[in-house]
């Protein structure tokens, strides 16, 4: 009397075997076969025996069938779960290690211009970045950014000003003109104000007794005799008749 005994699972037999043969590692088998499988791609067996293929773990990947391990992903790739190829980073990430499940977008004042990258590079003096970026902005005119790695460019500091874009710092005004913060130029000094000194956020009115009438000066006139001015005035007055004042007066007597 003979029987036929099931095949089991993770082993084979061909017709007329005796007993069952186990798997090879790479391939697997189902109960009853007669054959092994070889593992899909994105997958791998081990060992001897397999009753299953195991995915790849993130950031590892097996691209041929009938595997026995995962290959890592190199650094500048990443590999997804059960993954058949390590895909590289795109512009503005980065993978510094082996093995990587994910990409990291490059820090802000950072970038990476190419695919595959390894780490990100630092904006030179006078551009930017935000996060992620792929390629750095020049700076606005009016703003600068003095050190290297900039996520954003600052306004140009009252009494200075940047015309260019891509400013590594702003130009300070001269004497007789001033500017406001954020400014692509400076403006000269109103009639009957001045400045004095160069980098001014402000002009200052003329004081009594003098006067400016052109605008842009660094410093007001001083009114002569038998005229007068009050602040901030552009003109000397005449004295009335019959009045009198010395050189520098606010009034007349």
């Amino acid at each position: 009397q003979w029987y036929q005994r099931r095949v089991a699972v993770g082993t084979f037999s061909a017709v007329g075997a005796t007993e069952c043969t186990k798997c090879s590692a790479g391939p697997f088998s189902n109960a009853g076969a007669s054959v092994c499988q070889p593992c899909s791609p994105g997958t791998y067996s081990a060992s001897v025996g397999a009753t299953r293929c195991t995915p790849c773990a993130a950031g590892n990947a097996a691209a041929s069938p009938g595997s026995t391990s995962c290959t890592e992903c190199p650094a500048g790739t990443y590999g997804l779960y059960g993954g058949t190829e390590c895909t590289p980073c795109s512009p503005g990430q980065f993978s510094s290690s082996r093995a990587a499940p994910t990409c990291t977008p490059c820090a802000a004042g950072t970038i990476s211009p190419s695919p595959s990258a390894t780490k990100c590079t630092q904006c030179p003096t006078g551009s930017f970045s935000g996060n992620g970026a792929s390629s750095c902005s020049p700076c606005a005119p009016g703003t600068f950014s003095g050190t290297v790695g900039a996520g954003q460019c600052s306004p140009c500091p009252a009494g200075t000003a940047a015309a260019d874009g891509g400013s590594s710092q702003c130009g300070e005004c001269l004497a007789g003109t001033f500017s406001t913060p954020g400014a692509t130029s400076c403006t000269p000094c109103q009639a009957g104000t001045f400045s004095g000194t160069s980098g001014a956020g402000a002009c200052t009115p003329c004081p009594a007794g003098t006067a400016s009438n052109k605008p842009g000066v660094s410093q007001c006139e001083q009114c002569g005799t038998n005229t007068y001015s009050s602040v901030g005035s552009s003109t000397c007055t005449s004295c009335p008749n019959g009045k009198i004042s010395a050189p520098g007066s606010q009034t007349c007597k």
